[in-house]
């Protein structure tokens, strides 16, 4: 008997011995130790440039870092197929920017607001990560207004000290949460139209065998 993290590499091993042009993968680094884990996906990497391969793992971490692209399944239906990068672009409607700058909470907002007609919110605001500092989340109201230039802009015009400017990404497993929400949400929006339309249906239903006894009751009469 052996380990199962063993019964893993085994059965990598005996999947390349024929050289295949696809390898098809099914969550590879359970039962590894966090050492084997990182020889494991360095495999993978190493791989993937002579072959394709298929990789299943509910480990989004691990996708993240191996694949190019990534397919979302919820309840049997593939709900998103694209890169990495563009599923969080297409999530964030306009860029997002995470700042650091030396200064006050109150002046800096103050001067953001009366200074960025492009800025559509500004979130996640938080003071002293480093002495005198406030970090805060920039989104531009387009994705093809460039906020990095105008942020620069915006520092050396008031004499501040601009010490982060990055770009705001969403982890893929936000991605898979949003995705996944988003189509319950549809699904449930789906059966609550068609609980809707038979209500209605059974309204009408209900009206007409009611003018129907109506009718009868008078021709009785």
């Amino acid at each position: 008997n052996v380990s199962k993290g063993y019964r893993q590499r085994i059965g990598l091993a005996q999947a390349l011995i024929g050289n295949p042009q696809v390898l098809i993968l099914d969550e590879p680094t359970s039962g590894l130790d966090p050492k084997q884990i990182i020889e494991m996906r360095d495999l993978i990497i190493s791989l993937k440039s002579e072959r394709m391969i298929l990789l299943s793992s509910h480990i989004l971490s691990e996708i993240n870092t191996i694949a190019d692209r990534v397919i979302i399944i919820n309840k049997g239906q593939i709900v998103a197929d694209n890169t990495i990068s563009d599923l969080s672009k297409n999530l964030i409607h306009g860029k997002k920017i995470i700042t650091r700058i030396r200064g006050k909470k109150q002046n800096i907002c103050e001067l953001l607001d009366n200074n960025f007609n492009g800025v559509l919110n500004i979130t996640n605001i938080k003071e002293n990560l480093e002495p005198n500092t406030v970090d805060m989340v920039i989104e531009s109201r387009s994705s093809d207004f460039d906020l990095r230039e105008k942020i620069f802009e915006f520092a050396y015009k008031n004499n501040l000290v601009l010490l982060m400017l990055k770009p705001f990404d969403i982890s893929l497993e936000e991605v898979f949460l949003k995705i996944t929400n988003e189509d319950k949400d549809n699904i449930n929006s789906d059966i609550n139209n068609l609980n809707l339309e038979v209500n209605i249906k059974s309204n009408q239903e209900d009206e007409l065998e009611d003018k129907k006894n109506k009718n009868q009751i008078e021709e009785d009469e």
